[in-house]
């Protein structure tokens, strides 16, 4: 499965876009070149599929060696190997959160010291940001489509045009 899933995008990654054109991002404040742009891509996509094959790996292997029904709560063993695999799975998730902070914070410093947070002090940091991205931005705060996919769209109390 995976080996069909990287069949199916590494293609894509060197497809390169004519020079005239800029691609387009999320973020307004972009100014990167297309080559620029292509290499962050790409290093992004490795970096998440390499979490991906990594946490299923560890939640696998444990889920084998160590089935999760019926609980063995007294066996020593099985609760290290489910503690390992809780904290592994944790990490993934907070790694794909820290990708989407420090993308859309304003500033790289700002995204470096909340994704620290959530890395250090755990889910009340990541549930923090949350909270201060909705209030600050309201609900288009968390989206992640680009200007001109997020202007088809009208707020949560108007519903979809």
């Amino acid at each position: 499965y995976i080996a069909h899933l990287l069949s199916m995008i590494l293609p894509r990654l060197k497809r390169k876009a004519p020079p005239s054109t800029k691609i387009t991002s999320p973020c307004p404040s972009s100014t990167m070149s297309n080559t620029t742009q292509t290499q962050t891509r790409t290093t992004h996509l490795i970096f998440f599929l390499l979490l991906l094959l990594c946490t299923s790996t560890a939640i696998i292997v444990t889920c084998t060696s160590h089935p999760l029904f019926p609980l063995q709560t007294d066996n020593l063993e099985w609760n290290n190997a489910w503690l390992m695999a809780t904290v592994i799975d944790y990490y993934g998730a907070c790694l794909c959160l820290c990708g989407v902070i420090v993308g859309t914070e304003e500033h790289w410093f700002r995204g470096t010291l909340w994704s620290l947070g959530c890395c250090l002090l755990g889910s009340p940091i990541c549930c923090l940001w949350i909270i201060l991205r909705v209030w600050k931005h309201g609900s288009s705060g968390l989206c992640l489509q680009s200007d001109d996919r997020r202007s088809r769209y009208t707020s949560i109390d108007g519903g979809i045009d």
